[in-house]
């Protein structure tokens, strides 16, 4: 991955936050005597920046995001749906049409269009129109703008520690992503009334997320109010933590490029002639740029007041609006790039050119530059262990050569989270408990063999999957963006090891984990070939987003 910018250019990647609550009041004898309907949270921008601020120290993970409950008596929705309609440009939000205005505390919350697109408010502008993070074009349609700019429950009453769920010492155990929180309140020493419910760290840090109960929940004397939390954290707004995951990936260096020494064309196909022996298969995506075509040796020139005409000792295969440069000609006026003009036959063409340099003879032309090779293809067949041919099912009047040019195979990867605790964190050190962000801690190289996992040959001495091989040194620099609610990470590894030209992709984990808990792997379309002794740049950018039901 290119780690360029901090991830900036490299691969970008979210998780989105969700969760939903159930609230019972138990009896004093431990029987349930009322339980609520299940009810959706909205998770907070400051609680998703007080978990990147954290992020770099082992009690900074999602565990402690939900340590506290709190619970009060406010019941405003943690929305609103505004009359009227609402477009996009850029990042410029518009009232169209309605009568609610914007305000400068709607900075933070986030607007969903009734076509599914998201805004995180910026700026407030004015009562018409706010600047958005995210660019977009959207037509005037309803919206919602959900409160994401909320720091604290609307009326707080007490708050409590006292946690006894999945989520206590241990951080998204199961096969979804998912931890649960079950805190129990004190006893109530006087009847009391509760219609929200909040998360966070700390008892008075900003909340992680806020829930509305369904209804009031009623508590007496006696009786204990007790909340079952489940947070559930997906990749790309997909939940779950295996599976290929949509995100870019590019290598410094790979692909590797190929100087090519010929490109011959026979009618239906052409074979692509390499300076060395290439690593391709047949079937392997292939880019071809900067192909020059044969010079043709030039007979004489003759010119007027107006123009000169070229003629060649060969079929020149240009036509008007072409560019060609000419070089060696005996008037040193004529060595220069040109645009021709029109063509007599296929052994002349004329330039318009008002300097009138003389008659000339000798040196050659070609076009330039010219783009007939340069584009993809597909490789068909490989002849030579030094050459490839494409069929080119695309001929047009122009038939020719290439005597030089430049080859880089296809890097398109796809990069793919395995393992259990894919957003989790460890509690401490001794915990076999990993996460994305241990990733950025302590990052390691390495391959699968076994197990299921891809083989990955050309990264190192292969290892099982139990205990993949650190093979390089590491540098990384991480960043935190808290206006776009990010995490990124670049990384250099120096990797000393033998020529490869079987490269299919590389695995990245948490150092130190002794068993499948988390890797990111990245997995090639095709073979990738690198030389002896190379250095590896790989970035990212993780992003957190709520989840907007």
């Amino acid at each position: 991955m290119n780690g360029i910018d901090k991830g900036n250019n490299g691969s970008n990647f979210s998780a989105t936050a969700g969760g939903t609550l159930v609230a019972r009041v138990i009896n004093a004898d431990g029987s349930i005597a009322y339980e609520s309907d299940k009810k959706h949270n909205l998770v907070l921008y400051g609680g998703i920046e007080k978990h990147l601020n954290n992020g770099t120290a082992s009690w900074g993970g999602w565990v402690y995001c939900c340590r506290y409950c709190r619970v009060g008596s406010g019941n405003t929705p943690n929305f609103t749906t505004p009359a009227g309609t609402y477009s996009q440009s850029g990042t410029t939000v518009t009232r169209d049409t309605g009568a609610v205005d914007f305000v400068a505390g709607d900075v933070g919350a986030t607007i969903k269009f009734s076509t599914g697109e998201e805004a995180y408010i910026v700026t407030y502008t004015n009562a018409t129109t706010v600047e958005v993070r995210e660019t977009a074009t959207v037509a005037a349609t309803t919206i919602v703008l959900w409160l994401t700019n909320q720091t604290a429950l609307e009326t707080p009453i007490t708050n409590t520690s006292s946690n006894t769920g999945s989520g206590r010492t241990t951080d998204f155990v199961d096969a979804s992503s998912t931890a649960t929180f079950i805190h129990s309140f004190p006893a109530e020493v006087s009847a009391q009334t509760y219609n929200e419910v909040g998360y966070s760290q700390d008892a008075a840090d900003d909340l992680f997320s806020r829930i509305v109960l369904p209804s009031t929940i009623n508590v007496g004397i006696g009786q204990q109010l007790q909340t079952e939390y489940v947070l559930t954290m997906g990749f790309n707004g997909q939940y779950g933590t295996t599976g290929t995951h949509p995100i870019t990936q590019v290598v410094d260096g790979w692909p590797y490029s190929y100087t090519l020494s010929s490109i011959v064309h026979s009618g239906t196909d052409f074979t692509v002639n390499f300076d060395i022996d290439h690593h391709y298969s047949v079937g392997d995506i292939i880019n071809i740029s900067n192909a020059v075509m044969p010079e043709v040796v030039v007979t004489s020139i003759s010119s007027d007041a107006n123009e000169f005409t070229v003629i060649s000792a060969a079929v020149h295969l240009l036509e008007a609006g072409d560019s060609v440069v000419i070089t060696g000609a005996s008037v040193g006026g004529y060595n220069a790039s040109w645009t021709v003009a029109s063509v007599t036959d296929t052994t002349t063409f004329v330039v318009t050119e008002t300097s009138n340099f003389g008659a000339a003879t000798g040196g050659t032309v070609r076009e330039t530059p010219f783009p007939y090779f340069n584009d993809e293809w597909v490789i068909d067949t490989i002849p030579t262990a030094n050459s490839i041919t494409i069929t080119d099912a695309t001929i047009d009047n122009v038939l020719t050569d290439a005597v030089s040019g430049d080859l880089e195979g296809d890097p398109s990867a796809t990069a793919v989270f395995e393992g259990e605790e894919i957003l989790g964190y460890p509690w401490n050190s001794g915990s076999d408990v990993w996460g994305i962000f241990d990733l950025v801690n302590s990052y390691g190289l390495g391959i699968y063999t076994t197990n299921g996992q891809p083989d990955m040959a050309g990264l190192g001495t292969n290892a099982n999957a139990q205990a993949p091989q650190v093979i390089s040194t590491q540098d990384k620099v991480t960043t935190i963006d808290l206006a776009n609610h990010s995490w990124g990470f670049d990384s250099t590894f120096t990797i000393a090891e033998a020529n490869s030209q079987t490269i299919r992709g590389w695995l990245g984990y948490s150092a130190g984990r002794t068993d499948d808990k988390l890797c990111l792997a990245v997995k090639y379309d095709q073979n990738q070939r690198k030389d002896s002794g190379f250095t590896l740049r790989m970035g990212w950018r993780f992003s957190l987003r709520p989840e907007l039901a």
